[in-house]
């Protein structure tokens, strides 16, 4: 799942010691989708806003959100994709 690895991506980084702002840049760097231009994408639904670039806003929505199991493996819980119409 794309959208599962791109977040994983994140933690990943963040787990690393990244700052937000290294992290958006390296996502922007690497043309990595946004959540909503996934969301428009996969499940053909517009979004109020759609923006190809990496915010902290969008960063800060994931890194809140997300359970990590095992915090000495970061083993990293089943992810949903939660879309409010």
């Amino acid at each position: 799942n794309e959208a599962e690895e791109i977040i994983k991506r994140i933690f990943q980084l963040a787990l690393k010691g990244k700052s937000k702002q290294e992290i958006i840049i390296e996502l922007n760097n690497n043309h990595i989708i946004t959540p909503s231009t996934y969301i428009k994408d996969k499940y053909n639904i517009s979004v109020c806003k759609t923006s190809k670039i990496w915010n902290v806003k969008m960063l800060d929505y994931i890194l809140k959100n997300k359970i990590i199991l095992n915090t000495q493996h970061a083993t990293f819980s089943t992810i949903k994709c939660l879309v409010q119409i």
